[in-house]
């Protein structure tokens, strides 16, 4: 069925899992905040730049690199400080969960659908002609929490308060609707100046 990766999103019981689309993209390294492929002092100047114009300077990821909450001159101190000590002033790449999630999947452009479990090339051809990225884990309570936070979309009918039960914050989000899903993925796009995420094609999804 052709909308089956997208069905899958508004049934009660399934979670929302996000893709990201990367056309001539290469994953983010941690730190490397002018985008060179590099981590080098040139990213300190950069952050620092970036603190004083950020439309000006944009920047590619989180750049609370020091871990304290705040992206400051402290930042940049901090990163220059790696450059020189790597093992002892340390960029954890786990610090944004969202990139460090994603796993690449080569483009398949002679992928067909499975008729049934057991048969690998019976079905309709689809071809998948990009590589992309799909994250390893489903999206948490905590992660659309800060989506419902700052946009006031509704919460899923399971929350009391705008807040998920307590105890569930790593918790997949459940109960969200497919129009839900887009939303979220918009919204998370606009986090990452290089990363546009979306849904899954039905191919994608079962490639």
């Amino acid at each position: 069925m052709r909308f089956k990766a997208l069905s899958l999103l508004v049934t009660a019981s399934i979670v929302l899992s996000v893709l990201v689309l990367t056309i001539n993209a290469t994953p983010i390294l941690a730190g490397d905040i002018d985008g060179d492929s590099a981590v080098i002092s040139s990213d300190a100047i950069y952050l620092l730049r970036h603190t004083l114009t950020p439309e000006k300077y944009p920047i590619n990821q989180s750049g609370d690199i020091n871990g304290d909450g705040q992206v400051n001159s402290d930042d940049a101190i901090y990163l220059l400080r790696h450059t020189l000590s790597p093992d002892r002033y340390p960029i954890l790449s786990s610090s944004d969960e969202i990139i460090s999630s994603l796993v690449k999947i080569p483009a398949r452009e002679d992928f067909t659908f499975r008729t049934t479990l057991s048969n690998q090339n019976g079905g309709e051809l689809d071809p998948i002609t990009e590589d992309y990225y799909i994250s390893a884990y489903k999206v948490t309570n905590e992660q659309y929490k800060a989506f419902i936070d700052e946009t006031k979309h509704k919460a899923p009918s399971y929350w009391k308060n705008n807040t998920y039960p307590q105890g569930k914050a790593d918790h997949p989000v459940l109960n969200i609707s497919y129009s839900d899903a887009v939303a979220y993925c918009d919204w998370l796009s606009t986090k990452y100046d290089s990363w546009n995420f979306r849904l899954p094609t039905e191919a994608e999804w079962e490639n």
